[in-house]
């Protein structure tokens, strides 16, 4: 159990973490390349800058961690097999596409989600400062409690979302079709 840890900057490349509890934990600029974090629980850990180059990050738990410059090349990572679980961050992050997945309260602050298709997506209470979403498919998302302030929604497809307690100071929203959507 390593919950709370502080182990930026540490060397756990080739590591087997395994089961390992790493809630809360600082793995800022931490090396994890290769590293088995196998059903690991990362929740709310700050994984900044980390280097996690195939890593593997089978049916580990993400929720809320911190992956601003996480180094994510051929994550191994499989679909998430409950919809709480945090499907493959490589995937949403290469492919864009991560349709009914649940990133609440994930920090994906000044991700490039360009064209990202996220229907029906758990975005409850995410991070979304400054994050490029135009052009992606929103709709039937939840992003309730999100922060979406300077985020660009420029020509967004937000049908049916909610948006309900969002922070959209000084969001980009030209072009966005909100038709459906809650904004209470």
């Amino acid at each position: 159990i390593l919950e709370g840890a502080n182990l930026s900057d540490a060397d756990l490349s080739k590591a087997i973490l395994k089961n390992a509890i790493l809630i809360r934990a600082n793995l800022s600029n931490a090396n994890l390349s290769d590293a088995n974090l196998d059903y690991a629980n990362l929740s709310d850990a700050d994984l900044s800058d980390a280097d996690l180059s195939d890593a593997n990050l089978n049916n580990a738990i993400l929720s809320g961690a911190i992956l601003i410059g996480t180094h994510l090349e051929v994550v191994k990572k499989k679909v998430a097999k409950r919809k709480s679980d945090i499907p493959s961050l490589k995937k949403l992050l290469d492919t864009k596409k991560c349709p009914n997945c649940d990133l609440s309260k994930a920090n994906l602050s000044g991700a490039n989600l360009k064209g990202a298709n996220l229907r029906g997506a758990n975005l409850r209470g995410a991070d979304l400062y400054g994050a490029n979403l135009s052009d992606a498919d929103l709709s039937d998302a939840d992003l309730s409690y999100a922060n979406l302030s300077y985020a660009n929604l420029n020509d967004a497809i937000l049908i049916g979302a909610d948006l309900s307690d969002a922070n959209l100071i000084d969001a980009n929203l030209s072009g966005v079709d909100l038709k459906g959507a809650n904004l209470k």
